[in-house]
């Protein structure tokens, strides 16, 4: 395998990492911005006693903030390997 098919592998799979980070991170952010809708019942439920709006804006919510944040984890890991393998073209 030469030299120029092993870097356009491993961009490949950079690119794929950066695009899965990207995914991860839109689908927290429509959850989180979703969220507001239930959140409109949450005081009604909460007069009523009834707990369902409170735990599911709960977990909701933490699951788009932990989508979120595993997106820039791997939109990091992706750029940090981008600018390690331009540094290593450039000496």
């Amino acid at each position: 395998m030469s030299n120029y098919d092993r870097e356009q592998k491993e961009m490949d799979a950079v690119r794929r990492s950066e695009n899965r980070g990207l995914r991860f991170e839109v689908i927290g952010w429509m959850l989180l911005l979703f969220e507001l809708i239930p959140l409109t019942f949450l005081w009604v439920g909460l007069r009523s006693g009834s707990l369902l709006w409170t735990y599911w804006s709960v977990i909701e919510g933490a699951t788009g903030i932990v989508l979120v944040l595993i997106g820039r984890v791997y939109k990091a890991k992706a750029g940090s390997y981008v600018s390690r393998l331009d540094m290593e073209k450039a000496a």
